[in-house]
């Protein structure tokens, strides 16, 4: 069991790595802000909009996550 854990540790951590070298290159630095606080410090979107559009002062629920959906084209 205990070895089994550690491969999963690690496979974890390989794919954090992609995620976050990703993160670095990405060219929207506000979709990759909000793809980090909600996805990897699992916030909520209501409190990933007030982390990212705090200057807005607009902490619609909807959006960071619509943002994200637009990103990658896969807008509802």
């Amino acid at each position: 069991m205990q070895e089994r854990i550690q491969v999963m540790e690690s496979q974890y951590l390989d794919l954090l790595e992609k995620v976050e070298d990703w993160l670095i290159a990405c060219d929207d630095k506000e979709v990759a802000a909000i793809i980090r606080w909600h996805y990897i410090l699992c916030t909520d979107w209501k409190e990933t909009t007030r982390k990212v559009f705090r200057r807005t002062g607009n902490a619609d629920y909807f959006r960071a996550r619509k943002r994200v959906y637009r990103y990658f084209g896969e807008e509802e």
